[in-house]
């Protein structure tokens, strides 16, 4: 029996052991983890998004346009502040 066969029959053997209790720890772990790598991942999509706006605003002439790129660059870094706090909590 090869070595990782019997790793994956093992980790069968302890789940069927442990409780209720420990089972559903174990699932509110996992969706933890989950969360805190989608999080995780749209913090740095929100942070590229963040950077191109500011790129794009100081290139832009129009005042008009530099209030919209101020608005939605805000928006952004207060939704990213949330999932920062969000993320800090797991």
């Amino acid at each position: 029996m090869a070595i990782r066969e019997k790793i994956v029959i093992d980790a069968a053997q302890y789940m069927r052991g442990l409780s209720g209790a420990e089972k559903a720890a174990m699932k509110f772990a996992r969706k933890q983890d989950r969360l805190f790598k989608q999080n995780e991942q749209t913090i740095q999509s929100l942070q590229v998004e963040i950077t191109k706006l500011k790129r794009v605003r100081d290139a832009s002439n129009s005042t008009e346009s530099i209030k919209k790129y101020n608005k939605a660059i805000s928006t952004l870094e207060r939704k990213q502040g949330e999932l920062v706090k969000e993320t800090n909590k797991y």
